[in-house]
């Protein structure tokens, strides 16, 4: 289920299944897709995959949410909020919390290092704070080492801002650069 785009662009939902979940976007957000997903999808007693191409999206448009760099990207941790207390409320996603805890720590974080800096403080705040919401004392550390961003999340519930931000960031942004050099040479030789 975690791995599912949530987008609405890519389903179609019937009129009275909407109407019996009552679920609704939660209004002046963007990301706003996640929670209603979450608020639906286990509702469905039946879903159906259509082969033919309905829709057509175009990638990287300057007017997408994927490309905002405005104060609104930190939309995203109240939306992985909301979208959390959804999910907590599955009986048979109980399966899998850390596997949700693991998506919510790598989405958060690596939303953090592509955002624009001047908007760093306030989310790593928020970021922290659901973090600690979390509680990961019952997972193996055998799982967490198979977590991308886990030494992302320790960085932030270990550290206050300044500290996080001056030392620990710079090894990421260095990390990520040099993956994206990589990236960029693969792709440039093909």
């Amino acid at each position: 289920i975690l791995d599912i785009n949530v987008a609405l662009w890519n389903k179609l939902y019937k009129k009275d299944f909407l109407l019996n979940t009552g679920e609704k976007f939660p209004e002046g957000y963007i990301f706003e897709d996640l929670p209603f997903f979450f608020g639906t999808y286990p509702e469905a007693k039946r879903i159906n995959v259509l082969p033919e191409i309905l829709y057509n999206y175009r990638i990287n448009r300057k007017n997408s949410t994927m490309a905002r760099t405005d104060k609104k990207i930190t939309d995203r941790v109240p939306m992985v909020s909301l979208t959390y207390e959804k999910i907590k409320k599955i009986p048979y996603l109980s399966d899998i919390s850390d596997k949700v805890k693991a998506w919510i720590i790598n989405d958060l974080f690596h939303r953090y290092i592509l955002m624009k800096s001047n908007y760093h403080k306030e989310y790593f705040f928020m970021m922290k704070k659901m973090f600690e919401s979390l509680d990961i004392s019952n997972i193996e550390d055998e799982f967490w080492k198979r977590v991308y961003h886990f030494d992302g999340y320790l960085c932030v519930i270990n550290n206050d801002f300044d500290k996080f931000n001056n030392i620990i960031f710079n090894k990421y942004c260095d990390i990520h650069a040099s993956e994206d050099r990589i990236k960029s040479a693969v792709f440039n030789r093909y």
